[in-house]
């Protein structure tokens, strides 16, 4: 298990600050952090969102504001990225590597990782909401596609998704709640189409969740 740290740095050169984020491994049985296991390089940004995916460790999007480092210079404007960086735990020596960038900016967009691929919902920025919903990353590609908007109104502008997404790999299938109407839908990554599950499912809890799948149950923890 990896652990992210976010550090608020001060550099006395300019009187200006930044963010870094260096990761540690974590051991569940013995309950212990490693040193820093790597720090990543400055132009990653914070809220990013981490997915694992065969070796690699990805680190999708993020935010900024006021930071002498953001690659995209827009040194005063709060803003989403559309980076991408990863780690191999294979070949941990070779430390953060940048990946091909998303289609579009997101901050703590929803990952999930499923036969080779990572696919990524909601948290765009408003001017992409509506066309650029939902995107998948193929590993060995190297590429990101588009992927087909939800069946949810426009007007409750579906980019926001409630945390956390669930993989129901027996099924092949994705299960996404949308906060902006409660509605739970599936996404088929067999055959890339959206399916309403329940157009009323409620409160999607992020405090306690919706935690496991268990067949056909979907267990609250």
């Amino acid at each position: 298990m990896y652990r992210p740290d976010y550090h608020y740095l001060y550099l006395p050169t300019d009187g200006k600050q930044h963010f870094r984020v260096e990761w540690h491994t974590v051991n569940l049985k013995r309950g212990e952090a490693s040193e820093t296991l790597s720090m990543m390089p400055p132009d990653a940004r914070i809220m990013g969102t981490p997915v694992a995916c065969g070796n690699r460790i990805y680190v999708l999007g993020g935010f900024c504001v006021g930071d002498p480092f953001c690659p995209d210079k827009m040194f005063n404007d709060s803003h989403f990225h559309n980076c991408v960086f990863y780690f191999d735990s294979a070949r941990p020596g070779c430390g953060w590597k940048k990946g091909p960038p998303m289609l579009v900016p997101r901050e703590s967009p929803s990952a999930v990782a499923a036969g080779g691929k990572i696919y990524v919902f909601g948290s765009s920025c408003y001017k992409f909401a509506k066309g650029h919903f939902a995107e998948v990353f193929n590993v060995e590609l190297n590429r990101w596609d588009k992927l087909p908007a939800p069946p949810v109104d426009s007007a409750l502008v579906p980019v926001y998704v409630s945390d956390s997404i669930l993989l129901d790999s027996s099924r092949s299938r994705i299960l996404v709640h949308f906060s902006s109407n409660n509605s739970l839908h599936a996404f088929h990554t067999d055959g890339g189409s959206w399916e309403c599950l329940d157009p009323e499912f409620g409160m999607w809890s992020t405090a306690s969740g919706f935690g496991a799948l268990n067949q056909d149950v979907l267990i609250r923890e």
